[in-house]
């Protein structure tokens, strides 16, 4: 199952926790496998003047006064953006854009919701189907929204886009949360400078086999703080390319490998895929490097393997 939700902000919070309760209704929800949840967008609404179906928005004194250019009724345009003081505060801020919906949007959405507040009633009082196998989180802060897996042993696979910081148990907020039933764990970053998150994740996952980072092109350099996760046996990654020598980048990731397993990182890893994009004879490609790993006394055996697709 898939829910997406576009101008979510700032109402996730809310969202999340009146969701899950209607879900649950369905007759087939605890055998749900798999859900992704994809959140995004601040709200951008068009107030038609005068309007009864603007009423709403106009009780809250949200719109331009009577010295604006919009003289005719029927005039549509775009709100004006909230002064500095209100979209600094989180709490005035919500308050601000729930004026924009009807009453029965604002009586599901419920009044605003801190992040403590959310954490600690998404780890008591949101349950995920019993069967679910697959999650996959596409929003500001994911993070946030994994505290659900407590109640939730049945997932071992699980899509993150864009996470901040290790999560910390609401009652407990100087212990990090761990969800030790991941086993397959795809990162994606969002932007620059997450790689601080990326190599602390075995905090969190300790148990995880599979591992997948995917990033633009412009963040291949975060390849170099992958996690230590102590049980992985595949590892996905991107990687900056050599685009005038594809062919020794085998090299270049063969030392980083070596470099890893040397120092007792990654004892379990059977197999390794690196990709980018690299350039070859004027002509960009899309390569991915993949090796087998070997374990023979001190010593360590690659085996690579090259696949390269013209774009």
């Amino acid at each position: 199952m898939t829910i997406r939700v576009s101008k979510s902000f700032p109402f996730e919070f809310n969202f999340y926790l009146g969701l899950f309760p209607l879900l649950s209704t369905l007759p087939f929800y605890e055998d749900i496998e798999y859900f992704s949840l994809d959140f995004g967008g601040r709200p951008r609404v068009n107030y038609c003047k005068g309007s009864i179906d603007s009423a709403h928005i106009e009780s809250a004194g949200y719109v331009l006064g009577d010295d604006s250019n919009t003289e005719e009724s029927s005039t549509i345009i775009d709100l004006p953006s909230p002064p500095s003081e209100v979209t600094t505060d989180p709490e005035q801020y919500f308050a601000f854009q729930l004026a924009l919906y009807t009453k029965a949007q604002r009586d599901f959405l419920g009044p605003y919701i801190s992040q403590q507040e959310f954490l600690r009633r998404s780890k008591d009082k949101t349950f995920f189907p019993k069967r679910l196998k697959s999650l996959r989180l596409n929003m500001e802060r994911p993070e946030l929204y994994l505290t659900p897996l407590l109640n939730c042993a049945s997932v071992d696979t699980l899509w993150v886009k864009g996470a901040v910081v290790l999560i910390k148990d609401p009652d407990k907020p100087t212990e990090i949360l761990q969800f030790p039933n991941v086993k397959n764990f795809t990162y994606r970053m969002r932007f620059a400078g997450r790689y601080k998150y990326i190599e602390k994740t075995q905090s969190q996952f300790p148990n995880v086999e599979s591992f997948t980072l995917s990033a633009g092109g412009h963040q291949a350099w975060a390849a170099r703080d992958l996690p230590n996760l102590p049980k992985l046996v595949y590892l996905e990654s991107i990687w900056e390319m050599d685009q005038d020598r594809v062919e020794d980048e085998t090299k270049n990731i063969e030392t980083y490998l070596r470099m890893r397993l040397g120092k007792g990182d990654w004892e379990e890893l059977k197999e390794a895929t690196f990709y980018g994009i690299s350039e070859y004879e004027g002509e960009f490609h899309d390569t991915r490097l993949t090796c087998s790993i070997r374990r023979e006394a001190c010593n360590y055996l690659f085996e690579w393997k090259c696949r390269k697709t013209k774009r």
